[in-house]
């Protein structure tokens, strides 16, 4: 076997032509490599070990499908170490790398199918450049002043919606045991560009890309990580360079997140009906998509490429089939916050609308829900908000109880509504400008009607109860988004017992019925 000496240069060129690699030998090859036995030709180097990682690579001139694969042992008895994977033909050059011992003499066989032409290198590389040899770290931990120069690309992976593969620059490794609660890793102090995955699993040979980790990219091309851990079980960090083929410095921070920083059933924090108090005080940035709420027939709103990337936590609230409606009106500073709903945490947006409650168009959203289906809300708060608590309110409300949900209807001579006020809330009825166009102070129910270019008839039943009520409806046209009177020269919309309407063909009309008592049913 040629003797190589480690992070020398070797301009030698290698030719694969009727070598023999020994077929008698059972533990000659590893299991998983491309060439099995018999089925080619090889040649031999061999390169004591220092204690420190070793990757041997080649590059070939005249290609063939080929492996490489390293052994320890003495001749006549050889055990695998490491070999290239069987879905990697190595045609246009490839490698492994692997921990060493001190003065342990390891094999190296490079084995062809076909004529073949290579040169080779090898090189020491950093102490924790494989997985085997991952620092230990424990949570909180800053890792300053380090550098991915002499790290690795074998063996790095791809996680999350970074994908770093191994024609990307060099990576190192780290493992950390869980505590339990929600973890976070982060590259997005570093100077340079760095890319943070993380794996679970009993070992290196089994460990695999978390499923639910939150990957959000930080500015400078670097990035974060934050995934739920399982308290004791071992996970593995890569830290990798994106963008120098050589690598770079870094600096990386771990630390733990609130028990509900990660969306999943088990660490969302469950909410009823009602008020909830809470902080987003030790949530780490998140990359939560932002819904598209445009069309109110969607059976499930679709994503649009926004994201929200500011710090949020999640909580679970349980459908009561009717329209649910949160609002964060009641923190201190609402404008600072966004909420999303999601169906649970399988990453499918709910069907939920924006609703403007307290001049803040993304703190408040209401939706329809299943009864029993259990539904995500992540609440963001801005990264430079000064307070980061917030108030949810929760309501079960009518299902017609905001203008996005309002009943559909369809007029004619036998038209007749049974209704009632119960379970609604104050109408809001803005025009374009975000203005209010009536002057509601009590609960109201929604409804809608598209204009034929007939005239349309509205009044209510003759009932003692609507008096007693003070009932009224104010009609409206448009969209939801952008209302107007149906009669002009009023400083807001009149509210009435009784209209008669020319109505336009193709033009949306709403009705809003309202009144004095919160609660009373009416016949419209």
């Amino acid at each position: 076997a040629i003797v190589l000496i480690p992070d020398e240069d070797n301009d030698v060129s290698f030719i694969i032509e009727g070598a023999v690699a020994d077929p008698t030998n059972p533990h000659l090859i590893c299991p998983d490599q491309a060439i099995s036995e018999g089925e080619g030709t090889g040649v031999w180097f061999q390169v004591d070990g220092s204690g420190n990682p070793l990757e041997f690579s080649i590059q070939t001139t005249i290609a063939s499908d080929a492996s490489v694969s390293v052994l320890d042992g003495s001749c006549d008895q050889l055990a695998c170490v490491v070999s290239t994977p069987a879905t990697e033909n190595c045609r246009n050059g490839c490698g492994v790398t692997w921990s060493t011992i001190i003065r342990q003499r390891y094999f190296i066989l490079v084995m062809g199918a076909g004529d073949m032409e290579f040169s080779t290198s090898l090189n020491t590389r950093a102490p924790n450049s494989v997985c085997d040899n991952a620092i230990e770290l424990v949570s909180p931990s800053a890792v300053e002043d380090a550098s991915t120069a002499n790290g690795t690309t074998r063996g790095i992976v791809s996680c999350g919606s970074d994908t770093f593969d191994d024609g990307s620059g060099p990576g190192v490794w780290y493992r950390v045991i869980g505590t339990g609660l929600s973890m976070h890793a982060s590259t997005c102090n570093s100077s340079n560009q760095h890319t943070v995955k993380v794996l679970g699993g009993p070992s290196c040979g089994s460990a695999a890309c978390i499923e639910g980790a939150n990957y959000v990219p930080c500015d400078g091309g670097n990035n974060q990580v934050t995934w739920t851990t399982v308290r004791d079980a071992a996970y593995y960090i890569v830290v990798a360079s994106t963008t120098v083929a050589t690598g770079g410095a870094y600096s990386m921070q771990i630390g733990s997140s609130q028990s509900n920083d990660v969306c999943n059933s088990v660490s969302n924090i469950p909410i009823s009906l009602g008020k909830f108090v809470g902080s987003n005080s030790n949530s780490t940035r998140d990359s939560i998509r932002v819904c598209d709420d445009a069309d109110v027939t969607a059976a499930n709103a679709t994503a649009t490429a926004t994201m929200i990337t500011d710090p949020g936590s999640w909580v679970q609230v349980e459908g009561t089939g009717g329209l649910m409606l949160i609002s964060g009106c009641n923190s201190t500073f609402p404008n600072s916050q966004t909420l999303t709903a999601f169906e649970n945490c399988a990453g499918r947006c709910a069907t939920f609308f924006r609703h403007d409650e307290c001049n803040s168009s993304t703190n408040t959203i209401a939706f329809l829900s299943s009864k029993g289906a259990q539904y995500s809300i992540h609440i963001a708060t801005a990264e430079d908000a000064t307070d980061d608590s917030f108030e949810l309110s929760l309501q079960s409300l009518a299902s017609n109880a905001i203008c996005k949900f309002a009943q559909l209807i369809e007029p004619d001579d036998d038209a007749m509504i049974n209704g009632t006020i119960e379970n609604s809330i104050v109408p809001r009825a803005l025009d374009a400008d975000r203005v209010q166009l009536a002057n509601f102070d009590s609960p109201g129910v929604w409804y809608r009607f598209i204009g034929t270019g007939s005239v349309v008839e509205i009044a209510f039943a003759d009932d003692d109860s609507i008096e007693v009520a003070d009932a009224r409806f104010t009609i409206f046209k448009g969209n939801c988004d952008a209302l107007s009177c149906t009669v002009e020269g009023f400083a807001r919309c009149p509210s009435r017992y009784h209209a008669t309407l020319d109505t336009e063909e193709g033009t949306a009309y709403f009705v809003v019925v309202h009144g004095a008592k919160r609660h009373f049913q009416f016949r419209l």
